[in-house]
């Protein structure tokens, strides 16, 4: 590539950054405050007003797909889901073209495609919007998908993704449909899941997951892994929650908080061989811790508590910190790019244009801050048992010292027998 022509892409990226970076990052903050005052709609038009460029249109569409299903618009909300999909479909090729403009400027210059652990939370998603729906077929496929996508992410990285509620939930799914055996080969996967995210991800096996192991074991008739468990879990006697009950469960999922802010973090140092300043930008996650700790769901005489099932925070912060070491490499490149073009410029006698490209190249050294910032810090999950008929579930959301955040009621909550009814909330405070 000419001097000219890196200067004149370097500068029309400059222009661009200067008329939208500040507006995009405005716009978000009005985007969360909606949110925290619980005006789902309003947040809406406000993402609208900083719908970005098209290599953002991925991350515009899942913002805006959660947006629609906080409002309550599970089918519209299924289809912005979907919309980002084909479009995450489409760019799993970058263009060279593409590269190599994101190697010259900055990382924010690729279209957005998600970072892993995101494109398995789109299914998930989706899953939970079609059980809210009460359209069991739809999450069925949507806990296939999540299975093909975890292996597909699994060959291409060789690790772990923090995948643990995503298996549990497709036990969850499979098991509602009577499909046992896929029931308890997810429960499993989840439960090895769970053991490897406790040190990483700072979570436990859930005690929900647990039973459902023992029940699965004991109705397969798998002794000897019941037994297995027994002993492991610390477990002697226990009994299957809905064995004689003539009723159904109710499966709560509460989805607390926003995941991380990624943000900038830029150092400016001396260039040891050529004089001068070089910055070097990189991303870095700014959590946004919830009040909420505690969830309690209750209905008729009876309640359960709700327990932590996903850190998405820490699985952001940890996926970043993998990547962390390729992001640096390419930003020393890319400024060793820059500074051997204005050395070039030098010895073709042309010093303003070296001043040029050093001073753009300084200001375009950006790190790429993108990222789902509509996801939930964590998520909860409750299963209660209850008998057929027409409950008012009540919500209780508590902090950390067990004292009451706030109180959120659901009347009509038709539970019926042999079957599981869904219900999900979103609470996000700033």
């Amino acid at each position: 590539m000419s001097q000219y022509r890196l200067l004149r892409c370097l500068a029309a990226f400059y222009a661009l950054w200067l008329t939208g970076c500040a507006t995009h990052s405005e716009s978000f903050r009005v985007v969360e405050k909606n949110l925290a005052n619980q005006q789902p709609e309003l947040a809406l038009q406000s993402l609208e007003k900083q719908k970005g460029s098209r290599t953002d249109e991925v991350l515009y569409l899942l913002n805006k797909a959660m947006l629609l299903r906080i409002a309550g618009d599970y089918r519209a909300s299924t289809a912005s889901f979907e919309a980002a999909q084909q479009r995450m479909g489409a760019l799993s090729a970058l263009s060279l073209r593409e590269q190599g403009t994101s190697f010259i400027i900055n990382d924010s210059t690729r279209s957005y495609v998600g970072e892993p652990f995101e494109q398995v939370m789109v299914h998930v998603y989706k899953a939970l919007n079609y059980l809210q729906l009460g359209e069991r077929d739809g999450a069925r496929v949507e806990a296939l998908q999540v299975d093909l996508k975890l292996r597909e992410l699994g060959e291409k990285s060789g690790k772990h993704l923090g995948e643990a509620f995503s298996r549990y939930l497709t036990g969850i799914i499979y098991e509602d449909f009577g499909e046992w055996s896929d029931a308890m080969i997810a429960y499993r996967k989840a439960y090895e899941a769970y053991l490897q995210d406790k040190s990483k991800y700072r979570i436990d096996v859930p005690a929900f997951l647990k039973m459902d192991l023992l029940r699965l074991a004991h109705r397969l008739d798998l002794g000897e892994e019941q037994d297995k468990y027994q002993r492991e879990f610390g477990i002697q006697d226990w009994q299957d929650k809905n064995q004689g009950n003539a009723g159904g469960e109710l499966v709560f999922v509460l989805n607390n908080g926003l995941a991380p802010m990624k943000k900038e973090n830029s150092v400016v140092v001396p260039n040891p061989s050529r004089g001068g300043l070089v910055r070097i930008s990189l991303p870095y996650y700014q959590s946004r811790p919830s009040s909420v700790y505690k969830v309690r769901v209750s209905a008729a005489e009876g309640g359960v508590e709700g327990e932590r099932v996903e850190n998405i925070d820490a699985i952001a912060t940890g996926n970043l910190a993998e990547k962390i070491p390729a992001i640096t490499a390419r930003s020393v490149a890319r400024i060793v790019a820059k500074q051997q073009m204005a050395v070039q410029a030098r010895k073709n006698n042309n010093d303003a244009l070296a001043a040029v490209i050093d001073i753009i190249g300084f200001i375009t050294e950006q790190a790429d801050t993108r990222a789902w910032s509509t996801l939930p810090q964590d998520i909860y999950l409750a299963r209660f048992p209850l008998g057929a008929g027409s409950y008012t579930v009540k919500i209780e959301l508590r902090d950390r010292k067990d004292n009451i955040v706030a109180v959120r009621e659901f009347p009509n909550v038709l539970i019926q027998e042999g079957k599981k009814t869904y219900l999900s909330y979103h609470w996000i405070s700033l």
